[in-house]
């Protein structure tokens, strides 16, 4: 597929010339896309499009590269966390693709979870019908609309930026200097990326004078079956022969957790990020793990939500997501200080 093409020579350097040809083409458009980010954020700069607030504090989390940082897990640790401290928080999500709004309204049991690309109504609605007192943006690093008291920013310390080029040439979604508006830097899959950790403390608080710079990573909190949703002893993973699957920008985190459980991984499917699944894909999917002789078929929290109800043939082994949940390498107490 065409966007499986464009993904990889976004984070490859190619050898053959037809796919440094593309590339070159690439290169173009992700000229005229920062020539679009500069325009955007003079017309906001200078007033020509009005910013609106909210009300109440507003914090955004998010990154500058195209998927694969972690975002939601992190904004429901961050909610949950704000509602222990005796806040009243809501979560804004856009609603591309609709896993993750379900993953989020699943996991937050009690916070509202506002679905809609307009921000602004969005946080009205938060603040009017729940009465919030604080709202998540999440994957809100680039939105300029609804005012922002404080940008969280995530980065994925195994690959923080890429080839260093801007979409689609590469996988940034903005210009490094972007980095500048960050209040706090979260760096997560410390673990997988441990090599890079304090590089990247030290770039962020000495080049950046970001004062607020925190890592963590992602822990399995949970097993469970797709269509039954019964528990499954993530013990039993150790040493058991697996299939995994998944739509994810970047899978290998996935896989590196399924690994670290000790799991023999088996086969192995990947599909593009916010992959609608059919039954036909279930029926490779299983296909695939009845031939390598697979215990079990995981997948992520993200693609359950897309799969479950889908037929599964006849004797094919069962289906899990395994659940996650962000997890603090150090105390973040002073992460969000000062919000009010």
């Amino acid at each position: 597929m065409i966007k499986d093409y464009i993904n990889r020579l976004m984070r490859t350097t190619p050898r053959h010339l037809p796919d440094r040809v593309f590339q070159a083409g690439l290169w173009l458009v992700s000229f005229c896309y920062r020539a679009g980010i500069a325009v955007w954020d003079a017309f906001y700069r200078t007033g020509v499009l009005k910013r609106y607030g909210a009300g109440v504090p507003v914090i955004s989390v998010g990154n500058v590269t195209v998927g694969g940082s972690g975002k939601t897990p992190f904004t429901i640790y961050l909610a949950g966390r704000l509602k222990k401290e005796g806040r009243q928080p809501a979560v804004l999500i856009r609603g591309y693709g609709d896993d993750e709004w379900r993953l989020a309204a699943a996991s937050l049991d009690g916070i509202p979870v506002i679905k809609g690309a307009d921000r602004v109504a969005a946080a009205g609605e938060a603040v009017l019908n729940h009465n919030c007192d604080v709202v998540i943006l999440d994957d809100g690093f680039q939105h300029r609309r609804l005012r922002r008291d404080f940008n969280v920013l995530l980065v994925d310390s195994n690959d923080p930026f890429g080839n260093g080029h801007l979409f689609p040439r590469g996988i940034l979604r903005e210009p490094l200097s972007a980095l500048r508006r960050a209040d706090a830097v979260v760096l997560t899959k410390s673990d997988l990326g441990s090599r890079n950790v304090d590089c990247l403390k030290k770039f962020f608080s000495e080049k950046m004078k970001i004062r607020r710079v925190f890592s963590g990573h992602y822990r399995a909190a949970g097993l469970a079956g797709v269509n039954d949703g019964a528990d499954i002893p993530l013990g039993s993973l150790r040493n058991a022969r697996v299939t995994v699957f998944s739509g994810l920008a970047d899978p290998a985190y996935f896989k590196f957790m399924v690994k670290k459980l000790g799991a023999v991984v088996e086969g192995e499917l990947d599909f593009p990020d916010h992959h609608p699944y059919t039954a036909g894909d279930v029926a490779v999917i299983t296909g695939q793990a009845a031939k390598s002789q697979s215990w079990l078929i995981l997948t992520t929290e993200k693609d359950a939500v897309k799969v479950k109800g889908l037929p599964v043939p006849e004797g094919a082994p069962p289906v899990a997501a395994l659940r996650i949940e962000f997890e603090p390498d150090c105390q973040m107490e002073d992460l969000i200080a000062g919000i009010d």
